[in-house]
């Protein structure tokens, strides 16, 4: 009974303490500076940022572990993109107020053309000098307004939730504004990966190509160094494989990414893209079987597009189309990229030598 009277004491001092705490640092903090402190002290405790423009886009990027974020909870957000915002977001400046005389112009052009920016947070009810913290949760801490450059495109104009006054904001030794950090659409924060498996966690690669059978393979992996590589146009095993390069094939998937998701090109365009006969195609499989597949596609070439010897090209030589995600999208990818994937069943076979082609660029495998 003394040593539940004791706690529930403690409990109280602390509580008060707390709420005393608090009254007093509230005290010392001016409406203005309340209005104008755009900047986030603890990156690592936001949970939760959603930006919103007038016309309905929006994103919702949630943490999910230390390092981890997903946006609009179905797809995973790019690190480096989430990383710069919350860069930006503890380190933004207030450089000074709108002057009176453009205050009113100022707020009329962020009730139009600006964003919304909530952040929400890991606070504690109980929080004591920053070493003592009990009852966690989530709680929307900002919520302000991002708007457009200045004229000298050196700030970027925002302004605090319930504020009447607009300030032009900054970063340290960034010349430039921040309005494009704060991106409202979807395409600017999904990460590019389409593979990355490591070796271990590969268990079959299926490369094909839809002109060319011959050329088109399966290797599945029996063991580390041992695999079974099988012709897809005679469906008859491999014995002369090169096990390196085989391995080396398996090891190629750690890091596949996209240049660019193409949702917003024209219906019309795309459904002609995916109507033709594909280039090939690549399915992994994973070692609990569960199978991740492209399919790629020719870009046409532009007209002028020729080679040293002034031979017109009927394809780009950089990039492809190809559809991911059970192809439900389509998006561009760079045969720089994928150059260690793209290689026919005779690259595979012991004593074979690639002759590259004496001008830059990549020619398609004929």
């Amino acid at each position: 009974m003394k040593k539940n009277r004791l706690a529930i004491i403690i409990i109280l001092v602390l509580a008060v303490s707390t709420v005393v705490l608090y009254y007093f640092h509230s005290k010392t903090d001016t409406l203005e500076n309340e209005f104008n402190a755009f900047a986030i002290n603890d990156t690592a405790a936001v949970t939760k940022i959603f930006i919103a423009d007038k016309n309905n886009n929006f994103i919702t990027l949630k943490r999910k572990n230390a390092s981890d974020w997903s946006v609009n909870d179905t797809f995973k957000a790019s690190k480096d993109v989430v990383v710069t915002l919350l860069k930006t977001m503890m380190n933004v400046e207030v450089k000074a107020p709108v002057s009176k005389a453009g205050r009113e112009q100022i707020i009329k052009l962020l009730a139009t053309n600006s964003v919304k920016v909530e952040i929400y947070q890991t606070v504690y009810r109980i929080d004591l000098f920053d070493k003592i913290k009990w009852f966690p949760h989530e709680k929307l801490t900002k919520t302000y307004y991002v708007g457009c450059a200045t004229q000298d495109n050196l700030g970027t104009y925002m302004l605090m939730d319930k504020s009447e006054t607009p300030y032009v904001t900054f970063i340290q030794g960034f010349n430039g504004f921040l309005y494009t950090r704060y991106s409202q659409f979807l395409k600017d924060w999904r990460d590019h990966g389409i593979f990355a498996y490591r070796y271990n966690q590969i268990k079959a690669v299926e490369i094909k190509y839809f002109d060319q059978p011959e050329k088109s393979f399966k290797a599945t992996k029996l063991s580390p160094r041992d695999f079974e590589v099988t012709s897809l146009a005679t469906n008859m095993r491999i014995t002369n494989y090169d096990t390196l390069k085989i391995m080396d094939l398996f090891s190629s998937f750690e890091n596949i990414r996209y240049e660019a998701l193409m949702n917003d090109l024209d219906q019309f365009k795309k459904d002609s893209i995916v109507r033709g006969t594909p280039y090939n195609s690549v399915t992994v499989t994973d070692s609990i079987g569960k199978t991740h597949a492209i399919k790629t596609y020719i870009i046409a070439a532009l007209p002028d597009a020729v080679d040293q010897t002034g031979k017109l090209f009927g394809h780009d030589r950089d990039r492809l189309y190809a559809l991911i995600n059970d192809n439900r999208e389509l998006v561009v990818i760079q045969f720089y990229v994928f150059d260690r994937i793209f290689k026919p069943l005779e690259f595979y076979l012991r004593g074979f030598k690639e002759n590259k082609p004496a001008f830059s660029g990549v020619q398609l495998i004929k």
